[in-house]
This record gives C-alpha cells, structure tokens and sequence, in this order.
C-alpha cells in the first residue's frame, strides 16, 4: 500500500500537463468535501472564514489564482529545503511541510488549516517529485496544481461579487 501511495504522487512516467491535472483533482475534491463538512456543521461561517476578496474582483482572482500560488510555492520550496536537513523522506517531508501550511493559514482563521492540509501535501509532493528532474519543473509543477486548485475559490469571489 505504501509504495503505491509513493507511486502515485512521485512518478513523473507521464507527460507533467497530465501530472498536473490528475494532482489537480486529487487536491480539489477532498478539500472541497472537507470545505462542506465544515460549513454545515457550522466550523467554518462567513465570520470566521478567510477573507479572499480584495475589493476589485479581478484583482482578487489574480491574487488567489496566480498571484498567491507563486509566492507560497517559492516560500514552500525554501521550506521544503531546510526540512530536508530534518527527514529525506518524501512523503515525510510533504506531510510535515502541509502540515506547518496549515497551522500558517489557520492564523489567519481558525479552521482554514483544516481544508488546506491535504492540497499543501498534493502541491508539495508535485513539487518534490518533479524537482528530480529539475528544480523550475518542481516549481512550475506545484504552481500549477495550486492554481487548479484555488480557481474555483477565485471564480466564487467574481460570481460573489455580481461581476
């Protein structure tokens, strides 16, 4: 069962457009199901949720869909890196590194850490496995799915907005 939970997340025997997608849905889903669990059992409310609109739509679809995965991919990698003198072990490292992610994000608001714990172990895996090959492909690999993965958080904030 382990070695193919490696498998799946580290092979990079495919072309890295597929890699992306399937990683893609691998880290949308189950965080979209977390998401719901915690907005109908009443953890997460309009109150307590982050606050991704930043006034102009567009700017704030930019800053969720490109902006942000850039910029937390580049601080993840650096993470990555210095927990490596931890563990060398990729599953490890990706699951202490989603883990620090989400305790990241649950200081913004309490409960986001929940729903962001399983896409940070998704997009450091995609990146682990494909900086084997070199480290831009990591990068572009992990800023891809993280993209993928906050499109739909975007496009509620540009619906919300009436746009």
């Amino acid at each position: 069962m382990g070695r193919r939970i490696y498998d799946f997340f580290f092979s990079t025997n495919m072309p890295m457009r597929r890699y992306i997608i399937r990683s893609g849905i691998v880290s949308l889903v189950p965080s979209m199901i977390i998401a719901a669990i915690l907005g109908t059992t009443g953890l997460m409310t309009e109150e307590n949720a982050p606050e991704l609109d930043m006034g102009n739509p567009v700017i704030s679809f930019i800053g969720i869909v490109i902006a942000a995965p850039v910029i937390e991919t580049l601080f993840m990698a650096a993470g990555l890196w210095l927990l490596s003198f931890i563990t060398q072990r990729p599953l490890r490292l990706a699951a202490i590194n989603a883990i620090l992610w989400a305790i990241l994000h649950s200081l913004a608001s309490p409960f986001w850490g929940l729903g962001i714990v399983w896409p940070f172990f998704v997009f450091s895996c995609g990146y682990l496995a494909w900086r084997r090959k070199a480290w831009w492909r990591g990068i572009f690999v992990a800023i891809c799915i993280h993209a993928f993965q906050n499109f739909f958080p975007g496009l509620a904030v540009i619906l919300g907005s009436g746009m």
